[in-house]
């Protein structure tokens, strides 16, 4: 339960700081080198491995 929270977490930030930043998702999708759908599950926070998923998405955020 914890990890789905910390996902559910991570991902509520990223999808914010995206927002912030007016980058499409595409965008970001594109610079982590994953599909569209893969960045949406991250940001839904459907990713089963939370400590990968800051940095790699974070390295498509300008100011990271």
């Amino acid at each position: 339960m914890r990890d789905k929270q910390l996902c559910a977490d991570i991902g509520k930030r990223i999808k914010q700081r995206r927002k912030e930043l007016n980058l499409s998702l595409g965008y970001i999708a594109d610079k982590m080198g994953v599909n569209i759908s893969t960045a949406q599950r991250y940001e839904a926070g459907l990713y089963r491995h939370p400590e990968g998923l800051p940095r790699s998405h974070a390295e498509g955020l300008p100011g990271y």
